[in-house]
């Protein structure tokens, strides 16, 4: 092989490599060191990786209208990765990334044993919230530690997605303590405020104004939207449940007001739940303010919108047609909605997703 081939597939590769470390800027990687002893009770650096990846992933599960980051062990690298571990390159994605300013999230852990007793370090570097160590020593078992640090992690790196777990836990559990979401987006808030955490701010006071109608506060819910709506402008979900608190209020007016930059057409539409939500919301007032023709023909647009919230659709409606004197009507919607639970899509982010919105006035909030 002469030299310019040799040049040409060497730029190639560089090029590929390249294009792979901008490709998965957003994914975190992690690495660990495990001790001879624990290697022999079958858990391996690569055992230990998976176990703390798969908890990220399964934390980075819960539905959120604000996409996770990606995630990976070492030993999973990508399709590209693998050439450069081929060629003894295995930092190369790393470097590059940190070359072209894109700042690598790299998580690298150690089980240490004090004494018998195990313990797990995991060290890493936020781009968003600088250099951080997470120390876990409670618990027995390797498993219960690796799962504890990814958790504590997930804190430091992506704050909002933890308390979004932690929120959506204590809800499926039937519990009404919430301190837990609260304990982690009040730490967040209350740091500098900082352009690249903008984003998990909002969500946090949106989450956090959720939380209060959990605890029937409409005038906590409605200070926690309005905060959400001052650090994010467009954020279409904060005005939806702001819009959400009117309607509760029986202020149709405000609340359609909120709705119609939401709803009205735009270069680059709300995400399908939001404009969904939005348009039950504007159903229920349109129909409180004794227009059910609107009401209906809005049932039917966020049915179009977002089939995963169909449910919730078909409830309200049925409620309209039953009030409106037409019971075979309802029969039928609520014979839908009924259908359709199985494939509800719940956006904790959403608040009409856990109430009923009543089109009557002075109406206590109540969970669906």
């Amino acid at each position: 092989m002469d030299l310019t081939t040799i040049l040409v597939a060497l730029g190639l590769l560089t090029g590929l490599l390249g294009a792979d470390a901008a490709l998965n800027a957003n994914t975190v990687g992690v690495r660990f060191y495990v001790p001879q002893p624990v290697e022999e009770t079958g858990i391996s650096r690569e055992v230990a990786e998976q176990i703390f990846t798969n908890e990220i992933l399964k934390i980075n599960r819960t539905p959120s209208l604000l996409a996770p980051p990606q995630v990976r062990s070492t030993s999973d690298p990508s399709v590209l990765g693998v050439i450069a571990n081929t060629l003894k390159l295995q930092d190369i994605t790393y470097a590059l990334q940190s070359a072209l300013g894109l700042s690598p999230l790299r998580l690298n852990g150690a089980v240490i044993l004090v004494r018998g007793n195990q313990r797990l370090v995991v060290t890493g570097s936020s781009p968003d919230f600088g250099p951080f160590t997470v120390d876990v020593r409670e618990g027995e078992d390797i498993t219960d530690l690796l799962r504890s640090a990814a958790f504590g992690s997930i804190e430091q790196v992506q704050p909002y997605r933890a308390a979004l777990h932690r929120f959506v836990q204590t809800v499926e559990s039937g519990g009404a303590d919430f301190s837990a979401v609260r304990t982690i987006a009040e730490r967040e808030l209350a740091r500098p405020a900082r352009p690249q955490s903008r984003d998990q701010r909002g969500f946090l006071q949106n989450l956090l104004g959720v939380v209060a109608l959990m605890n029937r506060d409409l005038a906590e819910a409605e200070d926690r939207f309005n905060q959400a709506l001052a650090i994010r402008p467009d954020l279409d979900v904060g005005r939806l449940n702001l819009a959400f608190v009117r309607a509760q209020q029986d202020r149709y007016e405000e609340a359609l007001a909120l709705l119609r930059p939401v709803v009205e057409l735009r270069l680059v539409p709300p995400q399908p739940p939001v404009l969904a939500a939005a348009q039950i919301t504007w159903a229920v007032a349109a129909w409180a303010m004794g227009d059910t023709a609107e009401g209906e023909r809005r049932f039917a647009e966020a049915l179009r919108a977002d089939g995963g919230g169909a449910a919730v659709a078909y409830e309200h409606w049925a409620k309209l047609l039953e009030e409106a004197g037409r019971p075979e009507a309802a029969a039928e919607k609520r014979a839908l909605a009924r259908a359709h639970q199985p494939t509800f899509e719940n956006y904790p982010e959403v608040a009409l997703l856990y109430f009923q919105l009543s089109s009557r006035d002075n109406q206590p909030l109540r969970r669906r």
